[in-house]
Formats: C-alpha cells, sequence, structure tokens
C-alpha cells in the first residue's frame, strides 16, 4: 500500500509492472448524491445517511468506477520471491506461507475487525 490520498487499487503482472489501476470515478457520482456526499465530504459524518449510502453502492457497483492501464515506477515492482501461498486454516484465504502458519490477520495483525453484521 502507497498512501498518497487517493481512493485507488492497482492490480499488476509482478515482474513487469503492467497494471490496471481502478478508481472511484467523481465524474460518475453526480447519479449517486449519498456516496458523493461521503466520497468528497460535503457533509459532516453526522449529517451522512449510511443506510442511503449502503443501498446506492449495491445498485451502482462498478459503475461508479473507471480504470486505467498504467506501468508502475521500477521502484515499486518487487523482484524477490515472497515464497508460496498457502490456505490459511483458520480464515480459509490464501496467504503468503512465510508470513507462518496462519495468515497474518488471523494471527491479530490486520488493521480492522470482523463486522458482527453483515450490511
Amino acid at each position: 500500500m502507497v498512501n498518497i490520498g487517493r481512493f485507488a487499487l492497482a492490480v499488476w503482472a509482478k515482474n513487469q509492472g503492467k497494471a490496471i489501476r481502478v478508481f472511484l470515478d467523481p465524474a460518475k457520482l453526480a447519479a449517486w448524491p449519498a456516496i458523493n456526499a461521503w466520497f468528497l465530504k460535503l457533509k459532516p459524518k453526522k449529517e451522512q445517511d449510511s443506510k442511503a449510502m449502503k443501498k446506492e453502492i449495491k445498485e451502482a457497483g462498478s459503475q461508479i468506477c473507471s480504470l486505467h492501464h498504467v506501468k508502475l515506477n521500477p521502484a515499486f515492482i518487487s523482484r524477490e520471491n515472497d515464497g508460496v501461498y498457502k490456505i490459511c486454516p483458520t480464515c480459509k484465504e490464501a496467504y503468503l506461507s512465510i508470513h507462518g502458519v496462519r495468515c497474518l490477520a488471523c494471527q491479530g495483525k490486520a488493521p480492522y475487525m470482523k463486522s458482527p453484521t453483515k450490511d
């Protein structure tokens, strides 16, 4: 993760640096007022309608995203072998085996906690 203050995800071929960058596109948010208010911080958090925002996110899906083909700066391309992937016995997600017998999240190192509800 590299924090440059933008809301995006890039997925790339490990050693080539050819990537697809997906981002929440402000130009596509006009039709989604609750998402727009949250994303651009047009309203204080206490005035935002979280139910409306969740509904809009479900309805909008990928319509509010755009993508670009990009090439990563060589300084960000890892050429090291990170090892093999295993399936974590606790959460059943793939993780790098160099992190131990369980993934880092199941070792308590995730930046989040599971939500008690599904919404």
